[in-house]
């Protein structure tokens, strides 16, 4: 019998960060064209920690 466990998407960084990214960070208007995504992209890497923040609970 294989056991398996559930996805926990929850507890997977990565997960909550492109969450973050993708609903709070990033409007409808960076999503226009590929130039706009990387331009935003670049910008939350290069300010993560002033500009944009998020708390990720411990495991």
């Amino acid at each position: 019998m294989l056991i398996t466990s559930s996805y926990s998407p929850h507890l997977n960084r990565i997960e909550t960060l492109w969450q973050k990214i993708k609903y709070e960070w990033m409007m409808p208007k960076d999503f226009a064209s590929w130039d706009n995504v990387t331009s935003k992209l670049d910008d939350i890497s290069s300010n993560t920690a002033t500009k944009y923040t998020i708390k990720l609970e411990p495991y």
